[in-house]
């Protein structure tokens, strides 16, 4: 069954995998200038969906996931790169990394916000985790989580840094705080 609307302005939705968001985004919607989804599980994909058409009419988009995901790379920073008129951006997500540092600000803004020029509204919780393997990472303190931000305009934030025995976590997010769950007190 293929779902298709040329009017449809506002779609709110939970999904279980990543590809249903691709898909919803693949043209079916053409009108869609608002997009709420919750996400299960974003994780690598064997579909061969289109990741790389831009998105010029999206102008809100909010992607919340609950679960780590150690995809960020390949399937979350392709998709919010489309959204090139984006006014306002939510994103509460949990990613799991060896081989980088915590994402902060300067990662997101190489990674996606330099292309949303149009952006007025970000609002986010981005945990981080990184499972070090025993191999010595030149980690952030949380001072410079902060100040990442801080040099991108985003003064209104708080962050925090675990370090464990094996592997750390870091927590960055908007204030007002504006989600119901908070990772990893």
């Amino acid at each position: 069954m293929r779902l298709v609307s040329s009017t449809l302005t506002k779609m709110k939705i939970n999904v279980n995998i990543f590809d249903d968001c691709l898909y919803i985004l693949h043209g079916y919607f053409e009108c869609l200038s608002t997009f709420i989804i919750d996400i299960d599980r974003i994780s690598g994909s064997s579909s061969n969906i289109d990741n790389t058409n831009k998105l010029p009419k999206l102008k809100c988009f909010s992607l919340i996931s609950h679960f780590l995901t150690n995809a960020y790379d390949k399937r979350t920073v392709p998709l919010l790169r489309r959204m090139l008129n984006l006014e306002e951006l939510t994103l509460l997500i949990s990613v799991t990394t060896v081989k980088l540092p915590y994402i902060d600000g300067t990662h997101l803004y190489n990674d996606f916000l330099v292309q949303m020029p149009l952006l007025n509204k970000f609002t986010f919780s981005i945990n981080t985790r990184v499972d070090d393997k025993g191999v010595k990472i030149d980690l952030p303190s949380n001072d410079d989580i902060q100040n990442s931000f801080i040099q991108i305009e985003y003064q209104h934030l708080d962050s925090y840094v675990n370090v464990m025995k094996i592997g750390s976590r870091c927590h960055a997010y908007s204030l007002p705080y504006q989600f119901d769950t908070f990772f990893y007190i």
